[in-house]
């Protein structure tokens, strides 16, 4: 007998792949901001597929464009020790929304690319030191649980690396008991009082959300990005602007969320 998709993923997945719905949805068709499932029921996906499909399901260019490589036999894959024009120019066009001499890192996951930025800022700094913020979530690989502040997303017999936490910019639930017109940043202080308390003072990196998703959309105040970024610079570290979720336009004008939406 035919097992269902459900009963397959019960068998043959590995059991971390959760379901979170008594009824889980079987998505088979998609197009533009909506979904179908197996019983032809139509969702408006809010989420773009948990923050991957920026420009909407199956975009007719994208798929103009799919559809030719696959007719011209043009290769599924090229390792990047051989040449294709598709990489650099992607490259160029990303470049053109930072500021000075710029380079690009493809990965395949916000996991990977927070790895590689954490293990740059430790090959640049000669430091290890990451420090992260409570409520932040960065992915599910090793390193970056070690950076989440989430107790659910810890496990009991994970590796801990040279990774420290300090207070979220959560103005909705202060951790210090303000508010907006009684504010003087203490959030971002905690920074500078960490750094100065609970580590030697070599920190390599600290690594913020502009906007943290997991942790409840918890937006700080403008003025907080630029306080941190300059306490970390002050202390010989980087700052990490982790755009897994608020970049690529899904805040506003701006390409990148970095220093506050729009």
């Amino acid at each position: 007998m035919e097992l269902c998709t459900l009963e397959k993923r019960k068998q043959f997945i590995y059991a971390s792949k959760k379901i979170y719905f008594n009824k889980p949805v079987e998505v088979t068709k998609a197009t533009g901001c909506r979904v179908w499932d197996v019983e032809e029921n139509e969702y408006l996906d809010a989420i773009g597929g948990i923050v991957t499909i920026s420009v909407g399901h199956n975009h007719p260019r994208i798929k103009k464009v799919i559809q030719g490589l696959l007719d011209s036999d043009h290769p599924q894959h090229v390792s990047s020790l051989f040449l294709s024009p598709f990489m650099p120019e992607a490259g160029r066009l990303l470049s053109k929304h930072f500021k000075g001499d710029s380079r690009v890192y493809f990965v395949n996951s916000g996991s990977e690319a927070n790895e590689v930025a954490c293990m740059t800022a430790r090959e640049f700094t000669g430091k290890k030191m990451i420090i992260s913020l409570r409520h932040g979530y960065h992915g599910g690989t090793n390193a970056t649980l070690n950076l989440c502040g989430h107790g659910t997303w810890k496990y009991q017999h994970q590796p801990h690396s040279d990774v420290g936490q300090i207070e979220a910019p959560y103005c909705y639930r202060c951790p210090f008991g303000k508010k907006p017109d009684s504010c003087s940043l203490e959030c971002a202080d905690d920074l500078d009082k960490f750094i100065q308390t609970c580590t030697s003072g070599d920190v390599a990196a600290v690594i913020v959300e502009p906007i943290q998703g997991v942790g409840g959309f918890i937006t700080p105040p403008l003025s907080y990005y630029k306080k941190v970024y300059e306490i970390i610079k002050d202390h010989g570290g980087l700052y990490i602007s982790d755009e897994v979720q608020t970049g690529v336009g899904r805040l506003g004008k701006n390409f990148f969320g970095a220093f506050g939406p729009g």
